[in-house]
C-alpha cells in the first residue's frame, strides 16, 4: 500500500522552511507593532460552538467541517475558522474584565471540506486578527492597515479591499424584512439551492454567489442592496440630516474614511454577507487582482 498525505493537505519540506518561518516572523512583528497578543486554542471544539456561530443551514455547517464522535460520545469538530474558538476563550477566561478592546492574534491551520484546487487546501493556515469588546469603527481602519503593512512586508502586490455593512440589532430586521419580500416576489428566478437557504436565513441566498448558475447571480444582483437607503426606514437607523440610511452605515463610511487617509483605496461590495448572518455590522474583503489569482487571499469580518 502507498502512503501518500490525505487529500487536501501538503508537507512543509525543509527547503520550504525558510520561506514559512519568514511568513510566520512577519505577522508575528507586525501584530506585535500594533498591539495584538497572540492567543492559542484548541484544533478542536465542541461542535455546537461553530453550528450555533456560523449557523446549522450554512455551507460551513452543511458541508465543510470536519466532525466526528470522540469515545466519550461527545460531538467534536476540527475547527474550520478562528473567530469563534477566541470568542469562546474571551468569555470562558473572562477577558471581558480586562481593559477594551482585548486585542489578539491566532495563526494556525484550519479545516475545511472542499474539493481541493490551485491556492485552496482542506488543510490551510488562516490569521485571526481579533479587537473585542468594542465596536469602534478605527479598529476596523486599524486591522486593515495591519494587513496591509503585512502584505507589504511579503511583497504581496496587486490586491484589493472591498467593505459593506450587513446590519445591526436595529438596523437589520428592516433590510431583511425588505429583502424576503423581494425573494418572495422572485422566487421562480432563483434555483432550489437558494431557495433552501432563504428558508434557514434570507442573508444565506448570497452564500457562494459566484458558484451559483448566471441567471440566479443576475436576479440576486437586482435584489435590494445592504446599507442601501431602501434598505431601512425605520426611526432608530436614520441619520438626522441625510435621510433613511442603515444607522451604521455612519460607521463604515468612517471606516472607509479612515482606510482612506492611510492611503488605501477601498470599494462599496454591496453583496459581502454571504456566510456573515451571525455577525453584525461591517465587513471587509481583501483578496488579489485576477491576474494575480482568482481567489480571496484574505476574508476579514469583525465581531462588534
Amino acid at each position: 500500500m502507498k502512503f501518500e498525505a490525505p487529500r487536501g493537505t501538503q508537507d512543509v519540506l525543509p527547503a520550504q522552511q525558510p520561506l514559512w518561518e519568514r511568513v510566520l516572523r512577519e505577522t508575528e512583528e507586525v501584530c506585535a507593532v500594533y498591539g495584538y497578543r497572540r492567543i492559542t486554542t484548541p484544533l478542536v471544539e465542541d461542535t455546537e460552538l461553530f453550528t450555533r456561530t456560523s449557523g446549522v443551514g450554512s455551507d460551513v455547517v452543511q458541508k465543510e467541517m470536519y466532525t466526528f464522535t470522540d469515545r466519550g460520545d461527545r460531538s467534536l469538530t476540527l475547527r474550520p475558522e478562528g473567530t469563534a474558538s477566541v470568542a469562546r476563550a474571551y468569555v470562558e477566561h473572562g477577558l471581558f474584565r480586562e481593559a477594551q478592546p482585548v486585542k489578539t492574534y491566532l495563526i494556525g491551520p484550519m479545516y475545511r471540506y472542499s474539493a481541493p484546487q490551485r491556492g485552496k487546501f482542506r488543510e490551510f493556515w488562516q490569521l485571526n486578527v481579533e479587537a473585542m469588546g468594542s465596536d469602534d469603527p478605527a479598529l476596523d481602519a486599524e486591522v486593515i492597515q495591519l494587513y496591509a503593512e503585512l502584505l507589504r512586508r511579503l511583497g504581496i502586490e496587486g490586491w484589493w479591499l472591498e467593505l459593506n455593512s450587513i446590519g445591526d440589532r436595529n438596523c437589520r430586521p428592516a433590510y431583511l424584512e425588505r429583502l424576503n419580500e423581494w425573494l418572495e416576489e422572485h422566487a421562480r428566478e432563483l434555483d432550489e439551492d437558494t431557495l433552501a437557504k432563504r428558508k434557514t436565513s434570507p442573508l444565506r441566498v448570497f452564500d457562494n454567489l459566484p458558484q451559483k448558475p448566471e441567471a440566479v447571480q443576475l436576479a440576486l444582483a437586482a435584489g435590494p442592496r445592504s446599507g442601501s437607503r431602501a434598505a431601512s426606514s425605520a426611526s432608530s437607523c436614520r441619520l438626522p440630516s441625510r435621510g433613511p440610511r442603515l444607522h451604521n452605515q455612519r460607521s463604515t463610511s468612517s471606516s472607509r474614511s479612515r482606510t482612506t487617509g492611510y492611503g488605501r483605496r477601498c470599494s462599496r461590495r454591496w453583496r459581502s454577507s454571504a456566510g456573515l448572518d451571525a455577525r453584525l455590522r461591517r465587513t471587509m474583503r481583501v483578496g488579489r487582482s485576477r491576474a494575480s489569482s482568482r481567489r480571496p487571499a484574505v476574508f476579514a469580518p469583525r465581531r462588534p
